[in-house]
């Protein structure tokens, strides 16, 4: 898509600009190189003592700028969200997989290798902006998982949700925080593609991923049921779940700076659960259609 393009173009040119400015260094045979495109040399390099600039501002705040908008397009986060839940209803099972997994975690390892690790002095100067996003991306992604019905959209709004947890985290500046945010990538990676494989899997059979056409169907389907409830549970950062160390680090990483948007990102967290329950108590507990008995499901 053309925002994915302009992502990567965004990261490409904010690379590129930093590693003109890295200082010398020494390739493993001894031969000296006076451009690096190594993010550990490259975080070395002092861009505010160099007094750098790029398009005539500050370089580590325009290049962080770029780095911020081609992450939050990646990771889904609000305002750069609409896509995700399109690609997942619309493309393939594999891909909408693939797509909901993969480019998320590339966004989060953008963020925190260059935008954190390379360019601390932007990630300083734009923390308040950055935990700011991250508190309006886990409420309106929880707030918009409460009004789907369809299980491949809920998984759209809690990757939303999530990715403000990410941004929490890694705009708190805190060792929590960014424990938090990089726990993130793992954990829900996982509860994400188990969550999409299942839903998938039950479109394929009834032809629908909408709870209010599967009410009871789990009654049919206990195993898979079962499954889906655990990775549900996971994916929204249940307590007990691997998913919820990361918002939980997250949120304590940012409590003592931002106490006010660390409490809206907690109620995020439980409205998230809220979402994600209702979703599942109507799979397992609601009255069976009829029509599945004389289906093939």
């Amino acid at each position: 898509t053309v925002p994915g393009l302009l992502a990567i173009i965004l990261l490409a040119i904010a690379v590129i600009a930093t590693a003109r400015q890295a200082d010398s260094t020494f390739l493993v045979d001894g031969t000296k190189v006076t451009t690096s495109f190594s993010l550990p040399e490259l975080s070395r390099v002092a861009l505010g003592a160099k007094g750098a600039t790029f398009l005539g501002a500050a370089h580590a705040k325009v290049c962080f700028v770029m780095v911020l908008a081609a992450s939050l397009f990646l990771l889904a986060a609000f305002p750069a969200n609409g896509w995700l839940g399109d690609v997942l209803v619309e493309a393939p099972p594999a891909t909408g997989i693939l797509v909901a997994t993969a480019l998320p975690t590339i966004g989060l390892c953008a963020f925190l290798r260059i935008g954190c690790a390379v360019l601390p002095e932007g990630m300083r100067w734009a923390s308040g902006i950055v935990v700011a996003l991250g508190a309006v991306s886990a409420a309106h992604g929880a707030l918009s998982a409460l009004g789907q019905t369809d299980l491949r959209r809920l998984v759209a709004c809690a990757t939303t949700s999530q990715a403000g947890f990410v941004l929490l985290g890694a705009g708190s500046l805190t060792p929590q925080g960014l424990s938090g945010a990089i726990v993130l990538g793992a954990t829900r990676a996982l509860a994400c593609a188990a969550f999409l494989l299942l839903a998938s899997a039950i479109h394929e059979r009834a032809r629908t991923s909408d709870v209010t056409r599967l009410g009871g169907v789990a009654t049919q389907m206990p195993g898979w049921g079962t499954a889906l409830a655990a990775a549900g549970l996971a994916q929204a950062g249940v307590l007990g779940l691997g998913g919820a160390w990361g918002p939980v680090l997250a949120l304590l990483g940012v409590l003592s700076s931002y106490a006010p948007l660390a409490i809206v990102a907690a109620i995020a967290l439980v409205v998230m659960a809220a979402a994600h329950l209702s979703a599942i108590s109507r799979i397992a507990f609601g009255s069976l259609d009829p029509e599945w008995k004389r289906s093939e499901l």
